[in-house]
C-alpha cells in the first residue's frame, strides 16, 4: 500500500482515528505497528505523512509527522508523494457493461492508470447482470471499495469516481455537460472510417482538458450506438492488434492514448 485513503480529515489536534474494516486491513493484513509511518490521502486530496501514535484493540490513532525515516515507512520504493507531479487531462472511461467479474477488473486497472471517472454504460450487447430498472447499489458500493483499494496500492493522486450505470444517451449528456475542451475516442473493432490517434491529438494540441475513451462489452457496440457516438463528435480509432477481450481492450486503450498524450510534445518536435 503506497497510501491510505482516509474518509475524514484529522481532528483539531491533527489526529486521525481509524477503526472498522480499515483498522483490520492496516493492522491485521499490513501489520502496522507503533511508530510506523504511512502516507495518508485526505478527502481534500492533501497527502500527509502520519505516524501510528496509539494502537488499541479496535482502533488506531495516526498523527501528522515530519519524519521521513525510510525504515519506518509502511511502503518502501516509489512513494505516493513522488507521483504527485504527473499531469494529465481528466480521463473518462465509458465502459459498456461486460460481465460483472470483468467490470471489477476494469475498474481496478483503470483506477491504477489514473482514470478520473468511470461510466458503466448499459448497451444493446451488454450482459444482463445489472438491471437498470432495479439498481443494485451493492454492486456500486463494491466498485467504490475496489477504487479505494486500487488507489491505495498504486498511490494515485486522482480521485477516481464510478458513476451508476447509464444508457448511452444519458452517458453522452453527462459528457456534453462537462465537455470543457474534451476529445473523445471510440475503440472500434473494424478498421473502417477510423482515424489516427496521433493526428487527432495533433489537431487539438494545447487545448485538451478531458479525454473520453469508449470501450465495448464482450459483444461490442451496436451500429446505432456507434452512430450516436460519432454524432456527438467521438472519433473512431482502431488498434491493429489481435482481437482483445473487453477487459484487455480498456487497459490497452487507456495506456495507448495516455502515453501518446504524455509524449506528444516530444513526437511533435521530431516531425
Amino acid at each position: 500500500m503506497r497510501q491510505y485513503i482516509a474518509s475524514s480529515m484529522p481532528d483539531k489536534n491533527g489526529q486521525l482515528t481509524v477503526s472498522g474494516k480499515d483498522f483490520k486491513y492496516l493492522c491485521q493484513v499490513l501489520r502496522l505497528k507503533l511508530g510506523d509511518i504511512v502516507q495518508v490521502r485526505f478527502p481534500n486530496q492533501e497527502l500527509s505523512n502520519m505516524e501510528v501514535f496509539k494502537l488499541q484493540a479496535k482502533q488506531l490513532i495516526l498523527v501528522k509527522t515530519l519524519s521521513e525515516s525510510v525504515d519506518k515507512f509502511l511502503e518502501t520504493g516509489v512513494s505516493a508523494s513522488s507521483l504527485e507531479n504527473i499531469k494529465l487531462p481528466e480521463i473518462w472511461l465509458f465502459q459498456f457493461l461486460p460481465k460483472l467479474q470483468k467490470m471489477d477488473l476494469i475498474i481496478r486497472q483503470s483506477t491504477e492508470c489514473g482514470v478520473s471517472k468511470i461510466i458503466p454504460v448499459l448497451g444493446e450487447f451488454s450482459g444482463k447482470d445489472f438491471n437498470l430498472k432495479n439498481e443494485d447499489f451493492e454492486k456500486v458500493n463494491r466498485w467504490e471499495r475496489i477504487v479505494k483499494e486500487a488507489r491505495q496500492q498504486s498511490g494515485s493522486a486522482i480521485s477516481t469516481s464510478v458513476e451508476k450505470p447509464l444508457v448511452i444517451e444519458d452517458a453522452l449528456k453527462l459528457w456534453n455537460e462537462n465537455l470543457q475542451n474534451g476529445i473523445g475516442f471510440v475503440l472500434h473493432e473494424a478498421d473502417v472510417s477510423t482515424k489516427n490517434i496521433f493526428s487527432i491529438l495533433k489537431e487539438n494540441h494545447n487545448k485538451i482538458n478531458r479525454i473520453g475513451i469508449v470501450v465495448g462489452s464482450e459483444g461490442g457496440i451496436s451500429e446505432k450506438e456507434v452512430e450516436l457516438l460519432v454524432e456527438n463528435h467521438f472519433n473512431l480509432v482502431h488498434f491493429k492488434t489481435n482481437v482483445l477481450r473487453a477487459e484487455t481492450a480498456s487497459l490497452y486503450g487507456i495506456a495507448t492514448i495516455q502515453s501518446a498524450f504524455m509524449e506528444m510534445d516530444e513526437w511533435l518536435t521530431l516531425e
